[in-house]
């Protein structure tokens, strides 16, 4: 993983450098890359929007080439993305909705489908 900003990834963790980003250069999240899979990026917060504790029992867990990750909850990250004023944050919210929404459908329509399963079955002769 290497940082998106040129910059080192040792540089994130003195603690000065990542206040001056974040009062200078308005950063919320570190971002990081794998060259190998671009589109996969990993945002890193520079300071913690949430209370930790309550979202930190909500978390899901990833593994990432046999290192285990854990993520802030989709709800959870669209109420943070909500917060900023940044355009892609913008963008985000309205595709983590759409997500969320089609998951919602998703499992419906398996309800659904589950409970048409069921009633056959209880109705068969």
């Amino acid at each position: 993983m290497k940082p998106n900003a040129p910059v080192k990834l040792e540089d994130f963790i003195e603690v000065e450098k990542r206040k001056d980003w974040l009062l200078n250069k308005g950063m919320k999240v570190f971002s990081l890359y794998d060259s190998r899979s671009p589109p996969f990026i990993l945002d890193v917060f520079a300071e913690i929007p949430f209370d930790f504790d309550e979202v930190y029992e909500k978390r899901k867990k990833i593994e990432f080439e046999g290192t285990v990750i854990p993520v802030v909850p989709i709800k959870e990250l669209i109420e943070m993305k909500k917060k900023t004023d940044c355009l892609q944050e913008r963008a985000d919210v309205f595709y983590l909705k759409r997500i969320v929404q089609d998951w919602k459908d998703d499992l419906m329509k398996k309800e659904k489908g589950l409970f048409g399963v069921r009633w056959m079955m209880d109705n068969r002769q």
